[in-house]
């Protein structure tokens, strides 16, 4: 595995990266409060937006790529048209940094989690706010929407899986899961399947009709463990202390790891096509890896 070189840009811890649906762009957010935009294959800096005045926590893309949405430790997140890269709305309702945030699979809704247990419902087409809920969890770290958009999965301290019904945000099952704490919950391309990963460092793969454990895994200790699927959902992406380990999904055994050399991994994506990895960091770059190869294509 070799490294082919590194761009040179403004050093930058990043928090948050996502994929444009179209393979065009990787969208990258950090401490300082920008949105960097690099062409995917050429790795050319697209430009950088700012709306925030914090430190970015997340990013999501609409399906059908014209809206991209922001999360911020200002307590805001603002949706963004894309690619013009124009502000659209700002949404304010929490009270502290947004954790999390997901949009709906119709592109028409979306949620935003805080560290003040808050969640909300908005509307992607007007920026209302449609619903809230204060989460079971002391903070509610992450949340996901179901496949089929009519409920939304939150983890957090206390380990539990809450599911509330959208539109009304109403809780209606918790699931004792993990040990003191659980995050990362992320639904396979097919709907089929629930990863989550808790502070007790264990992965666990649950049928997303009944809720069964179908896998468990150890994980080496780390304070993040960022999470995500291929877009065909052949390989599971799992950040964790320097590296990010890939699982078969067919039976979650490990086929690959892959070194990092900071620390810490804050996020992980795969490009539109799958041809591509990349994974924001500690060290302040987004590196970038070619999985037909399996080697670093590139660093920013």
């Amino acid at each position: 595995m070799r490294e082919s070189g590194i761009l040179a840009f403004p050093k930058n811890a990043f928090y948050a990266c996502a994929a444009s649906p179209d393979n065009g762009y990787i969208a990258a957010g950090g401490k300082d409060a920008g949105i960097h935009l690099f062409s995917v294959g050429r790795w050319l800096p697209g430009g950088v937006f700012t709306s925030h005045s914090r430190r970015i926590t997340c990013l999501a893309f609409h399906e059908g790529g014209t809206r991209l949405v922001s999360g911020s430790a200002d307590r805001t997140a603002v949706v963004w048209a894309f690619p013009e890269m124009v502000p659209l709305f700002t949404l304010a309702g929490h009270k502290k940094a947004l954790s999390d945030l997901a949009v709906s699979p119709d592109g028409f809704l979306l949620a935003t989690a805080g560290h003040d247990s808050r969640l909300i419902l908005w509307s992607m087409e007007t920026g209302w706010e449609l619903a809230r809920a204060r989460g079971e969890q002391r903070a509610v770290v992450s949340l996901a929407f179901s496949p089929d958009g009519e409920y939304v999965v939150t983890t957090g301290y206390g380990g539990e899986l809450v599911l509330l019904s959208v539109p009304s945000l109403e809780p209606f099952r918790v699931l004792p899961h993990h040990r003191v704490a659980a995050y990362s919950p992320t639904f396979s391309p097919d709907g089929e399947m629930l990863v989550t990963i808790g502070f007790d460092s264990r992965l666990l793969v649950c049928a997303a009709d009944d809720w069964t454990v179908l896998f468990e895994r150890s994980l080496p200790r780390s304070s993040t463990h960022p999470v995500c699927f291929s877009p065909d959902g052949s390989l599971l992406a799992v950040g964790g202390h320097r590296s990010v380990l890939l699982f078969n999904t067919e039976d979650m055994n490990r086929v690959a790891e892959i070194p990092c050399p900071a620390r810490t991994l804050y996020s992980v994506a795969f490009s539109a096509d799958g041809r591509y990895l990349f994974f924001g960091s500690g060290d302040r770059r987004v590196h970038i890896w070619d999985i037909g190869e399996l080697n670093v294509y590139s660093s920013i």
